[in-house]
């Protein structure tokens, strides 16, 4: 029986087939899809043509029945091969000879807003505006002549939204009919990529520091203009360089402890020295960042060329060596009180004045006021209140009292700096050691008493008691 072979064909089947189809006044062919089973239970499809004829009055069916396990199998592939395609995120389209578009994906014509029927309508030159149909005969033969091509353009969508697409063409020949299958990427987001690089590089290479990227090995990898100038290297020459070949601080046997101390702390900061293609070495300030991508470790540097700065500061320690030599010799230093902290500042001749110890800075404080004799401390305050209140000049003439009764007398000037809105931010002062010029004030004022009330032995013997009484010598 039929049942026996026909897996999908059921005793209640052959009844309703019978009722549906012996009924009727004339008979056609039906065709139908259906499994049979072989003896050894192996199952394979079959399609079945049905033919009803009535015979002397009886109705036979005569099946035609064809094995189609290979275009089973093709049909089965077919759709594989088209479900593969439909989830793909990039564009298969197959193109005929005359830009008509034969075959989409999903991805197709999706993402330019077509059904899948509307795109099957259109040509080449629907989507891709740098293809109009009088430049495909051109296209077309130089995709012959090469087989494939791989270029760049631009797709359109159905609202008129432009996007930029990389196009691999593909040119073959099937049953006498010449085809491109094409594989369209959409690369919006590359194209940003790449400007975005591009922005990057341009700023690079428009800024003064030196942008380096160093590998574990110490190669360049990149380099921007302002540090191939600065060394005075092309940058094809300045990518063959090694550390060690523009930096005499950093050799190769010491690269490999520098990298350690890098990957350990991922960034330093210090001065070093760099060497043009020339021999000139000049100093330079880096700053450098560890770090890895891709599987691979980095120095990613930004010097600076700090030749100006060294200069200046050279110039501002010569600056500040004869002008403490200077203090030095006129025995004048030089103070300023941050009102912001209240912290005092002294320059090395104050120290010296007041003969402290410079570390011991905490110090100038206590020393400042406990040196003043007791009839100057009140009157050195009152002075010194007076100007900054009134934010006036500030100038006095005092007494220091040291622990083995010398005396210095001592005359300060200074001057209250004010901010936009009248607030005393430092105040600057000066003190001079003036004990000589006391001293010699006094002697003057002594000879001017006595010259006229004594004379000869007895004025010198008078002088030199008040000579050895200044001095602190034995008489």
């Amino acid at each position: 029986q039929i049942f026996d072979f026909d897996t999908d064909f059921t005793p209640d089947d052959w009844v309703q087939f019978k009722i549906r189809e012996w009924g009727k006044e004339s008979f056609g062919t039906i065709t139908i899809e259906s499994r049979h089973k072989r003896k050894d239970g192996r199952i394979f499809p079959v399609e079945v043509y049905v033919n009803l004829i009535n015979y002397q009055g009886k109705i036979f069916s005569l099946s035609i029945i064809r094995d189609i396990s290979v275009s089973k199998k093709t049909e089965n592939q077919l759709q594989l091969l088209n479900y593969a395609l439909d989830h793909v995120k990039e564009t298969v389209a197959l193109i005929d000879e005359n830009a008509k578009i034969c075959y989409s994906n999903a991805n197709g014509y999706q993402i330019r807003g077509y059904s899948h029927d509307e795109m099957l309508d259109l040509s080449v030159a629907d989507v891709d505006p740098d293809f109009p149909l009088e430049h495909w005969s051109t296209h077309w033969q130089d995709l012959k002549t090469h087989g494939s091509l791989t270029f760049e353009s631009r797709h359109k969508t159905k609202e008129g939204r432009i996007f930029p697409v990389e196009i691999s063409a593909n040119y073959f020949e099937f049953d006498g009919q010449s085809y491109n299958l094409g594989f369209v990427r959409d690369i919006s987001e590359r194209k940003e990529t790449e400007k975005q690089l591009h922005l990057l590089n341009f700023a690079f290479d428009h800024i003064n520091e030196g942008i380096w990227l160093m590998n574990e090995n110490a190669n360049t990898d990149y380099l921007n203009e302002a540090a191939c100038r600065s060394l005075g290297y092309t940058r094809e020459e300045a990518l063959k360089l090694r550390v060690s070949d523009f930096d005499p601080d950093y050799p190769m046997e010491h690269w490999a402890k520098y990298w350690d101390e890098l990957k350990t702390k991922g960034s330093l900061f210090f001065e070093s020295r760099h060497k043009t293609k020339d021999g000139h070495i000049f100093p330079v300030e880096v700053n450098v960042t560890y770090f890895e991508f891709d599987g691979i470790s980095y120095n990613f540097a930004i010097s600076r060329d700090i030749s100006e700065r060294k200069q200046t500061q050279e110039a501002l320690q010569r600056s500040e060596t004869l002008l403490s030599e200077a203090q030095r010799i006129a025995h004048i230093g030089s103070w300023e009180v941050d009102f912001s902290n209240g912290e005092l500042l002294w320059t090395d001749e104050n120290y010296r004045i007041w003969e402290i110890d410079k570390s011991q800075s905490g110090a100038k404080v206590v020393a400042f006021y406990e040196t003043l004799t007791p009839d100057d401390f009140e009157k050195v305050a009152k002075a010194y209140t007076e100007s900054v209140a009134n934010k006036t000049l500030y100038q006095i003439e005092h007494r220091l009292l040291f622990p083995d009764g010398r005396i210095k007398y001592i005359a300060e000037r200074g001057e209250p700096f004010l901010d936009e809105k009248g607030n005393i931010t430092r105040f600057v002062g000066t003190s001079m050691d003036i004990t000589e010029q006391q001293r010699i004030k006094e002697i003057l004022e002594f000879v001017a008493q006595r010259g006229w009330k004594d004379s000869g032995e007895l004025f010198l013997h008078a002088l030199a008691q008040y000579l050895a009484q200044i001095f602190d010598v034995d008489y």
